[in-house]
């Protein structure tokens, strides 16, 4: 595989996937978060102006709901750890084609290669391990 192909279907994929992803996360996480506070605001209100008690609990109820799926779907940690490998990978190329740091050696597109996929594997393997973890809390309840 030659560098541009390894740049081209490698490197630009995983960046263009840790962003689109990154950018779902963000707008998940502020999508729940401003929900629950419009929801939580809504009640005393509407609680006060007597307004009918069954939509006054529907509100409660979202809360609980989109606190609920904000603790599992954890869009917030996504958001973050994605752009963060994004950024990582994006740095990491912009080096190698600059030749800066380790890449202006002999041997550098192998390097290149490694810490790409170093990068990739370690982000996997976190990931891997909140799941374990959050399995083992729950298996411990």
């Amino acid at each position: 595989m030659t560098t541009e192909d390894y740049i081209t279907s490698r490197v630009e994929t995983q960046i263009a996937w840790y962003n689109q992803n990154a950018s779902l996360n963000k707008k998940l996480h502020f999508f729940f978060k401003i929900s629950e506070i419009f929801l939580a605001v809504s009640i005393p209100i509407l609680t006060v102006i007597k307004y009918n008690d069954i939509i006054i609990a529907v509100c409660g109820g979202a809360i609980s709901i989109f606190a609920s799926l904000s603790s599992i779907l954890r869009p917030n940690e996504k958001w973050k750890q994605y752009r963060s490998t994004s950024e990582i990978i994006n740095n990491e190329k912009f080096l190698f084609l600059s030749s800066s740091r380790q890449y202006s050696n002999q041997g550098s597109y192998q390097l290149f290669v490694d810490k790409i996929e170093s990068i990739i594997l370690k982000e996997n393997l976190q990931w891997r391990q909140i799941i374990v973890n959050h399995e083992e809390k729950k298996n411990n309840r």
